[in-house]
């Protein structure tokens, strides 16, 4: 086994307290627009800092827990 090429290789992200818009859409397997549309809707919640806006990890946990079904049930 060579060296995994530029393709092969999976974005890994940190674990913290706060993530970046792009980190965060990685970690829930969703774009950015997608993203930044969740967090305009107050689907999402965020904390501002000047004029960029970081996702709380405990606010990406709430929004799975929300939306994960169990048993076909939501």
């Amino acid at each position: 086994m060579g060296r995994p090429s530029k393709q092969d290789k999976i974005k890994q992200v940190p674990r913290r307290l706060v993530y970046t818009t792009n980190e965060a859409a990685t970690l829930l397997c969703c774009g950015r627009p997608f993203l930044l549309e969740e967090l305009d809707n107050g689907n999402l919640g965020f904390i501002r800092r000047g004029q960029r806006r970081y996702v709380p990890a405990t606010a990406l946990e709430k929004y799975v827990e929300e939306r994960t079904q169990i048993g076909g049930q939501t």
